[in-house]
């Protein structure tokens, strides 16, 4: 038996590393979105998800949470998750209903 670290992938160390951040309340809403799009480019959809959740789970008061939920939306959408790309893109309808870009992705959802 050996008591060697584990390596981990460089997605999951993103992951791992945003999540302690997002829960202490440390990833800006521009780092949420950097490291998203950073999983999303290594094909880790299921965790840009639970990135998103994570993050809205902690830091509800933001002035951007709408935003987020509008990119959460778009997350769902491409993991071809109609009911949780509706019910993000309606949550950021609540929050900023000037915010249009969400009744275009309602419509298409």
């Amino acid at each position: 038996m050996t008591t060697q670290p584990v390596d981990l992938n460089p997605a999951t160390e993103l992951f791992n590393d945003s999540v302690k951040r997002a829960v202490a309340r440390q990833l800006s809403v521009v780092d949420l979105f950097n490291s998203t799009a950073t999983l999303a480019s290594y094909d880790q959809k299921q965790l840009v998800i639970e990135l998103y959740k994570t993050w809205i789970a902690y830091n509800a008061d933001n002035a951007l949470l709408y935003a987020v939920y509008y990119n959460y939306g778009v997350a769902f959408t491409d993991m071809r998750d109609r009911a949780g790309a509706i019910n993000a893109l309606r949550e950021c309808v609540r929050l900023k209903p000037d915010f249009h870009a969400s009744y275009i992705n309602l419509g298409r959802d």
